[in-house]
């Protein structure tokens, strides 16, 4: 449910280093660059998520293009001067080719062939942002974290994949913990990630004026 994409955007450009150093914490010991991937299941939403991440490549090939001499110069200057790569240098490296956004059904993609297969065992993060709350009970089924949704992205995490769910429905949040932790067909496939549930998961006294619930969970070994 990544909407118009705005957090993968922040995660992707100005919030960068600061995803990443969080990825740190997700069993990944090597330094690299993450893909980023946004399901969103309205697909007129998706589309004005693509348009904009194409502008902003056609727009950071420009200004690549743009500082290329100062990059030369810059790496002249430091062979010279025998210092290490410049900031200008590093920032060339920074481009949208590890964002992208697929219009689709979660709890129907992750299980055919095309998107479950590219993805197991290759999830350090998952965020469930504010879904649908379906709030009448006929509708309930509809929902998105269901014990079968759980059972089918935990086929396709690795152990230590985080779990983070989010919602302005503080009921619907207790409902997403709940559904994580107790698995699915007998198996619990996640379990809370109590140091971080300390420090994020309860509300402040603005998120709680804001109706704001969140919970963080972490996939463990499979049974």
């Amino acid at each position: 449910g990544c909407a118009k994409g705005r957090f993968l955007m922040r995660a992707a450009t100005t919030d960068a280093q600061r995803f990443e150093a969080s990825l740190s914490t997700c069993g990944e010991t090597r330094p690299k660059r993450h893909n980023l991937l946004g399901l969103e299941i309205y697909a007129p939403i998706v589309e004005e998520a693509l348009r904009w991440t194409a502008t902003n490549a056609r727009r950071v090939q420009q200004q690549r293009r743009d500082d290329a001499s100062d990059i030369d110069r810059d790496r002249d200057d430091d062979r010279i001067k025998g210092n290490a790569v410049s900031e200008t240098t590093r920032r060339s490296g920074s481009f949208y080719k590890n964002l992208h956004f697929v219009a689709c059904n979660a709890n129907v993609t992750l299980t055919n062939e095309w998107l479950g297969p590219v993805l197991a065992n290759k999830l350090s993060y998952v965020t469930i942002l504010f879904p649908d709350p379906w709030s009448r009970a006929r509708h309930a089924s509809r929902r998105v974290v269901t014990p079968e949704f759980v059972k089918t992205l935990a086929e396709v995490c690795k152990e230590g994949t985080r779990v983070y769910c989010c919602s302005d429905v503080k009921p619907l949040a207790i409902e997403m913990q709940l559904t994580f932790l107790s698995g699915a067909e007998g198996c619990k496939y996640f379990v809370l990630d109590e140091a971080s549930y300390a420090k994020h998961g309860e509300a402040t006294e603005r998120e709680l004026e804001e109706s704001c619930a969140r919970a963080e969970t972490r996939a463990k070994e499979l049974l």
